[in-house]
C-alpha cells in the first residue's frame, strides 16, 4: 500500500505468539503500519508487540473498522503521521 510515496503494510496474526510482525515489519520496513490481534492475547505478547513496533495498543471492537464482531486490540504508526499521509 503506498499513501504519498510511502509504503505501508496492514497485519495481523494469529496464533503466533507474537513473533510474525516482528518478521514483517524487518522484511517490508514500512514507513506506516496497522497491526491487529485478538484481545486474548497474553498481556506479554502485547507487551512484546508494543516495544518491537514502538507504539501502544489501543483496544476496540473491530465492528468499528471492519463487518467483523470481536475484540482486537491494534497497534500502529498511521495517526502519529497523518499531516505526512495527508500533504
Amino acid at each position: 500500500m503506498l499513501m504519498n510515496g510511502k509504503k505501508g503494510i496492514i497485519f495481523g496474526v494469529s496464533n503466533t505468539h507474537g513473533i510474525a510482525y516482528g518478521i514483517a515489519k524487518e522484511l517490508f520496513a514500512p514507513d506506516y503500519y496497522f497491526y491487529e490481534n485478538n484481545v486474548s492475547a497474553s498481556k506479554e505478547i502485547k507487551e512484546q508487540i508494543e516495544k518491537e513496533l514502538g507504539n501502544k495498543r489501543i483496544e476496540i471492537n473491530s465492528s468499528v473498522v471492519s463487518p467483523q464482531n470481536r475484540k482486537r486490540f491494534y497497534v500502529q504508526n498511521i495517526i502519529d503521521n497523518i499531516g505526512e499521509i495527508s500533504s
